[in-house]
């Protein structure tokens, strides 16, 4: 079963609808082949997932050759080596000493999930609820 159903409302313009969440997108278009395309790559993106995902470290090691090694704590590092006030330095220095951010560190940055990231927000959000209200 497909993911997404496509549509046209009264107005000629197509739609999309995400058969998960029952969302509706307006895909912006009344060209019937166009919208057919959308909801057919739509689709098929969700089916093979895994090898969008090698495609595109294809693309992305063509343009950097180093983005399969690098790892956070390279961006963090490229971050403090920019030319900056002392001021400024010395905050980016103390967020890195964040465990939060210090448990990204190690992760290649292409490996990185949307899930590492709110972790670690979450985490340096409920230590800062801690500062404020210790017990």
């Amino acid at each position: 079963m497909n993911r997404y159903r496509l549509f046209r409302r009264k107005s000629g313009i197509y739609f999309l609808q995400d058969n998960r969440t029952n969302k509706q997108e307006s895909l912006k278009t009344r060209d019937r082949n166009r919208a057919q395309r959308i909801a057919f790559h739509r689709n098929e993106a969700e089916r093979v997932a895994g090898a969008n995902r090698q495609i595109a470290v294809g693309y992305l090691v063509i343009a950097d050759p180093e983005i399969k090694n690098r790892k956070r704590a390279d961006v963090m590092k490229a971050l403090v080596d920019q030319d900056v006030k002392a001021s400024t330095l010395k905050r980016k220095l103390t967020a890195m000493k964040d465990d939060a951010l210090k448990a990204l560190a190690p992760i290649k940055l292409i490996e990185t999930t949307p899930e590492h990231l709110l972790g670690a927000i979450l985490d340096g959000a409920g230590r800062a609820r801690q500062r404020e209200n210790p017990r």
